[in-house]
């Protein structure tokens, strides 16, 4: 059905957006408890560049293009601002793995403009995941990939296939299977990335 109701075109399209997380350490490896910098603006506010957990988790997110290469070119250009706006003696921590950490309790949790809603939740969301979790354990960083289909290709796929679900549920259930597919096949994913 699905190579009947779309081109090659239509099934590769959609959405492509990244996400980097990295530590900011120093020249020793590390982690730099100094706070994020000021020069990024506030934290709920830069769209581009942020925190994640903790204040030295600089958090790199594009916003979604339709292809793969724009969202790359961006994620390298915002990258290259990061790198050019922290101070001269600080470094990115590329790993996922953290640095050199500190005793859990000297690791900054991000701090946030308490005077708004969304700065008192974003700040007592971070601490929970510290109790809950403990501190070191949110420092891993890492890439998210983000994809979504053209609204276009949904559309086409609900109204040439056979259901029982509105346009909402035939979307989840959509995206469901795919997420059920890739954790089946994640094993070769793995190994193909492992291997590059």
């Amino acid at each position: 059905t699905l190579q009947k109701t779309l081109t090659p075109q239509e099934i590769l399209a959609g959405n492509f957006g990244l996400e980097k997380e990295g530590l900011r350490i120093t020249k020793e490896g590390k982690l730099a408890t100094t706070p994020h910098p000021q020069i990024f603006g506030k934290k709920l506010e830069n769209p581009y560049i942020t925190t994640d957990f903790s204040e030295s988790q600089v958090e790199i997110v594009t916003p979604t293009y339709d292809t793969i290469d724009k969202a790359y070119y961006n994620i390298s250009f915002l990258v290259d601002i990061v790198n050019t706006n922290i101070p001269d003696d600080e470094y990115i921590w590329n790993n996922s793995l953290p640095c050199i950490l500190p005793p859990p309790e000297e690791i900054p949790i991000a701090k946030y403009d308490k005077t708004n809603k969304a700065g008192k939740q974003a700040e007592e969301y971070r601490k929970k995941l510290s109790k809950k979790y403990g501190t070191k354990k949110q420092l891993i960083s890492g890439i998210h990939y983000n994809f979504s289909f053209k609204e276009e290709t949904i559309e086409k796929l609900y109204k040439n296939t056979t259901h029982n679900y509105t346009y909402r549920e035939f979307k989840d259930q959509l995206y469901l299977k795919i997420t059920r597919n890739y954790l089946r096949y994640r094993w070769l994913i793995i190994y193909l990335t492992g291997c590059s």
